[in-house]
């Protein structure tokens, strides 16, 4: 394993000011160096697709680690894990959630693209929340891709799989993400 990953809920349990000391303890504990970071920014999602572990946990996980603080990656939060960044090649900013969810995505790319500029950024979406403003949002922030999750390629399985989306919307809010592939939108 050349990666690692900071669940929401492990990022949020540590104090902000224990922060550095325990990734610090943890990244010095490893033999081999770590090439990427996967940093949940959201801990929660607009669809409850089935094989997804953000809907597939226990009611009482979900009331233990429910609410906006609990859900969303705070600034203040990734603010520490800045200074390790700049000993990786990429940083991936999702897990479990769906990070166009956040506010602050954005921002966080920014503040990552800042620290360290060679760094490639991306993010796993179900692209439902995506917006032309908002991608053009990432694209100026500095994101470097997004990966979009499509587990269907039919209207029936797809919908079946990704409840509470619609293959044609999906479709249909595809031409927002042009830019981000160095396109002009369409429509």
């Amino acid at each position: 394993m050349n990666y690692l990953s900071l669940p929401l809920n492990l990022l949020t349990s540590i104090s902000v000011k224990g922060m550095p000391n325990a990734l610090i303890r943890f990244v010095h504990r490893r033999k081999r160096s770590i090439r990427s970071i996967n940093l949940e920014t959201a801990r929660t999602c607009n669809l409850t697709c089935v094989q997804c572990a953000t809907h597939s946990r226990s009611s009482e996980w979900n009331s233990a680690h429910s609410g906006a603080q609990a859900a969303l990656l705070s600034l203040e939060v990734f603010n520490t894990v800045l200074p390790f960044i700049d000993r990786v090649e990429a940083l991936n900013l999702d897990n479990h959630g769906e990070p166009l969810l956040n506010p602050h995505l954005e921002e966080m790319i920014r503040r990552a693209r800042r620290q360290t500029p060679r760094l490639r950024i991306t993010l796993t979406s179900n692209f439902m929340k995506m917006t032309a403003e908002r991608s053009a949002g990432l694209l100026e922030a500095g994101i470097d891709g997004i990966q979009v999750s499509v587990n269907g390629t039919t209207a029936e399985t797809y919908e079946n799989i990704m409840r509470g989306a619609s293959l044609a919307g999906c479709l249909n809010i595809y031409p927002h993400s042009m830019p981000l592939a160095g396109h002009p939108p369409t429509g």
